[in-house]
């Protein structure tokens, strides 16, 4: 991601992306903070937008089918002033705060790519 890409979606006045739930892209919302709404199309993207869903609980589940106005309106006014808006912005910020200490020094992600680099470099 470009320097100019990760400033349009860190900025402050953004609520919600719309998002197709490739595994990429949704590593760029986590690490944003923010929650997604989207449809995914194949591959990984239903695995994905299903634990973001339902596990994690911070997408919003538009659900299958053509997207129709009426229902991206819903989407997006839920998520930007509803309860179910509220829970996923809270559960977002949780989820990059847990990503955010896994990769600090000590942290999960951190001692797994340290055992990473130890492994190649002893072969």
């Amino acid at each position: 991601m470009g320097p100019a890409h990760r400033r349009v979606l860190s900025h402050g006045s953004k609520g919600d992306f719309w998002s197709h739930c490739g595994w990429n892209i949704t590593l760029e919302r986590i690490c944003e903070g923010v929650p997604m709404i989207g449809q995914p199309s194949f591959g990984d993207q239903r695995v994905n937008s299903r634990y973001l869903t339902s596990v994690w609980r911070v997408r919003y589940d538009l659900r299958d089918g053509e997207i129709e106005r009426w229902r991206v309106e819903k989407a997006v006014r839920e998520l930007m002033v509803g309860r179910e808006g509220d829970e996923r912005r809270q559960g977002m910020v949780e989820l990059k705060c847990r990503v955010e200490s896994s990769i600090r020094g000590g942290g999960s992600t951190y001692r797994s790519l340290e055992k990473l680099v130890e492994f190649i470099r002893s072969t």
